[in-house]
């Protein structure tokens, strides 16, 4: 991650599924906080400023990814944040400014709280429709799972990201092989056997993304995607079924893949061979 893109993070980290309501959070935040300090309500202790001013610098300096472990250094806004409280003492001049800190700080809870628990919860239906289509699989299968979208689309932080990555599920429910299902080496305990070695995702030159319907219709038809996935080459070979994820898209495919299960964020395939 570029230097300049950090501070992004110390506004969006409050909430990943809203933009706005982690902004606006962090603005809520940093205003109040800002507030208390001027009313010498709130201060920190020496300590606690050389560990921020060492939270802050390790997050500035340190890599995205380091070893293979992604968003490293988002996690040093984690530990920021569970550990400078301890160093933070807290003297309101009044009882109402007390109050008042306990009222922001219970609100800004409760409503990020309350939006994730909204975003877990309308995914309920999609999972339980997932592991229903799990059933349509022969066992030992190879699964690819690609996204609905024929262009680019628009960032969602970690909106999609639970029915990304729902179909690797099918690894414990059918047996599956899952293109998306991580095998980092170093890092993960599931590794791609060798004689499938051409499936498996090159995590310094590719991600597990899945990729678009637009890609998987041009691969299809026999044309180059110069930055398509290794895996994906010969994808209608190498795959016996297909996830889309996202809103269900008619005739995706008919005269390649024939529909087997769709829900409104995902559409399972069967490969025709």
């Amino acid at each position: 991650m570029a230097i300049y893109l950090k501070p992004v993070w110390l506004a969006l980290f409050m909430n990943g599924y809203s933009i706005v309501l982690a902004a606006a959070s962090a603005a809520v935040l940093i205003v109040f906080l800002f507030y208390l300090g001027l009313k010498r309500s709130l201060s920190l202790s020496n300590s606690g400023r050389w560990i921020g001013w060492g939270f802050l610098l390790v997050f500035l300096a340190m890599p995205q990814q380091i070893f293979d472990s992604r968003m490293a250094d988002i996690r040093m806004i984690t530990a920021a944040f569970l550990v400078l409280p301890a160093f933070v003492t807290f003297s309101p001049a009044s009882k109402s400014l007390g109050y008042l800190a306990a009222f922001v700080a219970i609100a800004l809870i409760l409503v990020n709280t309350g939006y994730t628990a909204s975003v877990w919860l309308a995914y309920r239906s999609d999972y339980a429709a997932m592991k229903a289509s799990f059933g349509l699989l022969q066992r030992g299968s190879f699964v690819l799972v690609g996204r609905s979208t024929v262009g680019d689309v628009a960032p969602t932080l970690l909106t999609d990201l639970p029915i990304d990555r729902a179909p690797t599920l099918a690894v414990h429910y059918a047996g599956a092989f899952v293109s998306s299902l991580y095998t980092l080496p170093g890092q993960h305990a599931v590794h791609v056997r060798p004689d499938l070695k051409r499936l498996e995702v090159d995590s310094k030159t590719e991600t597990y993304a899945p990729p678009s319907l637009g890609t998987l219709r041009t691969l299809a038809r026999g044309e180059e995607v110069p930055d398509a996935p290794r895996y994906v080459r010969n994808w209608p070979r190498d795959f016996d079924y297909v996830y889309l994820v996202g809103a269900h898209v008619p005739d995706a495919m008919p005269d390649l893949l024939d529909e087997l299960a769709t829900s409104m964020r995902f559409t399972l395939y069967r490969v025709r061979k």
